[in-house]
């Protein structure tokens, strides 16, 4: 089963970007795509937006990606 997501609500810094620089629709999955199942931590890594795009997005809208600093494992195994 496919749910909605509703984008421009999760990410609308980029959606105003996108839209001020007049950018086409698809754009915005594209960076949606980058950001929740490719953890871009850095939109030079994202090369299928245009280098311009990229660089503006850069400067107003951070990608940032989670990193993974511990693994903790319980030593009581009931």
């Amino acid at each position: 089963m496919k749910t909605h997501v509703d984008i421009e609500a999760y990410l609308p810094a980029a959606a105003r970007l996108l839209k001020e620089r007049g950018e086409p629709g698809f754009r915005l999955k594209q960076v949606y795509d980058a950001l929740a199942f490719r953890h871009v931590g850095s939109w030079e890594e994202v090369t299928n937006l245009p280098t311009g795009l990229r660089a503006a997005l850069a400067q107003e809208v951070p990608a940032w990606a989670l990193e993974l600093r511990r693994v903790s494992q319980a030593t009581d195994t009931r």
